[in-house]
C-alpha cells in the first residue's frame, strides 16, 4: 500500500488557499476602483452615489465567484481522488464523500458573495464618516481589507475566509484518505496500524502518537499485550473518537502495518524507522524553513496588491495634491516590494529551496484549473 502523510494533501490545500487569495485580491481590486472614482464630492454625495452602485459591484463580485468556484471545485476534487487513491492503491474512489465536499464549498462561496456585498456597504458608511477625508480613509479600508481578506466567524471568533477554507481541504482529504486507507487495509486482512509522532504534537495529542492500533472488528489476542499501545485506546476509532487524527488541521496519520511486522518490532518507534516514516527533525527544520519562504511569499504578494490598487486608485484621481499623495504611496509600496524581494533571495540562497515566483503573484488565474498546473510540476 501506497504511503500517505500530511504532504500528500498540502500542495491541493496550498492551491485552493492560493486560488481563493487570487480571488480575493480580484474583488478587492474592482472595490478600490469603485470607491477611489469622485473623490472631489463631498463625503454624503461620494457615499450616496456609491451605494447606488451596490448592485452593479455586486454582479462584479458574482462573476468573479463563478469563475473562481469552477477551479477550486476542480482542484479540491482532484485532491480528494487523489487522496483516496492513494490511501487505497488505486482501488475505486466513492464518489459520495467528493459529492458532499463540493456542495459544502458552494455553499461557502456563495455565503463569500453575501459577506462581501455587505462589506461593501458597511465600507462605503465607514469611510463617509471618517474624518480624516475620502482619499485617507479609501486608503486605509482597502488596506485593512487587503491584508485580512474576508472573513467568517468559526466558535465565536473571526477567521480568514482563505485560512477556513484551506483548513477545510486539508481535512476532508486526511479524513478521506483515512477512511479509505482503512476500508482497503482491512479488506486486505489487516489488523494493525501505527501513527505518526511528532515533537511539537498538541498536547492532548502526544499520549496518542506513535503507538499501535487494531483495526475494528479484530479480536483481542494475547499476543497483542507485546506492542507499545495506547493503554486504554487499543483501537484505532477509540483514539478517532478523542480527536486524534481527525481534529481539523492534525498533522498525525498512520500507516497499516501486518501482524508479523508488528511482532518482530513492537516498539513503535523501531517500527516507524523501518517503514520509512519521516525522520522528525529533518522534516522540522525543512518545515521551518519552508514556513519562512510562504511568508516572504505573503509579503511580496501583499505589497505587490497594494501597488496595483495605489495604480487603479492614481488612474481615478483628478485633484493635483490628492494625486501628489497618491504618487507617494505608490513609491512607498514599491520599494517594500523590493526590499521583501531582497529577503526572498537571501532566504532561498541560504535555504537551498526553489523559489515560487507563482506564489508571489497577486490575482494571478493559471490557465487549466489555475494551481493544479503548480501541483502537477511539483510532481504530485
Amino acid at each position: 500500500m501506497a504511503t500517505f502523510n500530511n504532504t500528500t494533501w498540502k500542495k491541493y490545500q496550498e492551491a485552493v488557499g492560493d486560488r481563493i487569495k487570487a480571488l480575493e485580491e480580484t474583488m478587492i481590486a474592482k472595490t478600490a476602483n469603485e470607491l477611489s472614482h469622485d473623490l472631489t464630492m463631498s463625503s454624503e454625495m461620494w457615499a450616496r452615489k456609491r451605494l447606488e452602485r451596490t448592485q452593479v459591484i455586486a454582479q462584479l463580485y458574482r462573476t468573479e465567484i463563478r469563475r473562481a468556484r469552477d477551479e477550486i471545485l476542480a482542484i479540491t476534487e482532484e485532491g480528494l481522488r487523489y487522496s483516496a487513491r492513494v490511501a487505497t492503491d488505486n482501488m475505486q474512489v466513492d464518489d459520495v464523500p467528493i459529492m458532499r465536499v463540493r456542495a459544502s464549498m458552494e455553499t461557502e462561496l456563495t455565503a463569500l458573495w453575501s459577506r462581501a456585498i455587505n462589506d461593501y456597504r458597511m465600507t462605503v458608511q465607514r469611510v463617509a464618516l471618517d474624518s480624516r477625508g475620502l482619499f485617507d480613509a479609501i486608503t486605509t479600508a482597502i488596506r485593512e481589507k487587503s491584508d485580512d481578506g474576508y472573513v467568517v466567524y468559526q466558535g465565536g471568533r473571526k477567521v480568514s475566509f482563505k485560512s477556513y477554507m484551506e483548513m477545510s481541504v486539508r481535512t476532508e482529504m486526511q479524513n478521506n484518505a483515512l477512511t479509505n486507507m482503512e476500508k482497503s487495509a482491512v479488506a486486505s486482512g489487516v489488523e494493525l496500524f501505527i501513527a505518526s509522532s511528532h515533537s511539537d504534537s498538541a498536547d492532548d495529542h502526544a499520549e496518542y502518537q506513535g503507538k499501535y492500533y487494531l483495526a475494528d472488528g479484530v479480536v483481542w489476542r494475547d499476543e497483542f499485550a507485546r506492542l507499545d499501545m495506547h493503554p486504554t485506546a487499543k483501537y484505532l476509532s477509540d483514539a478517532k473518537a478523542a480527536g486524534f487524527l481527525t481534529r481539523p488541521n492534525c498533522r498525525h496519520y498512520v500507516m497499516p502495518v501486518t501482524t508479523p511486522q508488528a511482532m518482530a518490532s513492537p516498539n513503535g518507534d523501531a517500527m516507524r524507522k523501518r517503514l520509512g516514516m519521516p525522520n522528525e527533525d529533518a522534516e522540522r527544520a525543512k518545515y521551518k524553513a519552508l514556513e519562512k519562504q510562504r511568508h516572504n511569499e505573503r509579503q511580496i504578494r501583499k505589497y505587490k496588491s497594494r501597488v496595483i490598487n495605489d495604480e487603479i486608485t492614481l488612474a481615478n484621481i483628478t485633484d493635483p495634491d490628492t494625486k501628489t499623495a497618491a504618487m507617494a504611496q505608490l513609491r512607498a509600496d514599491k520599494a517594500k516590494v523590493a526590499e521583501w524581494q531582497r529577503v526572498q533571495r537571501a532566504h532561498i540562497k541560504d535555504s537551498g529551496l526553489k523559489r515560487q515566483y507563482i506564489r508571489e503573484k497577486p490575482g494571478v488565474i493559471v490557465e487549466d484549473l489555475g494551481a493544479r498546473l503548480s501541483i502537477k510540476r511539483s510532481g504530485v
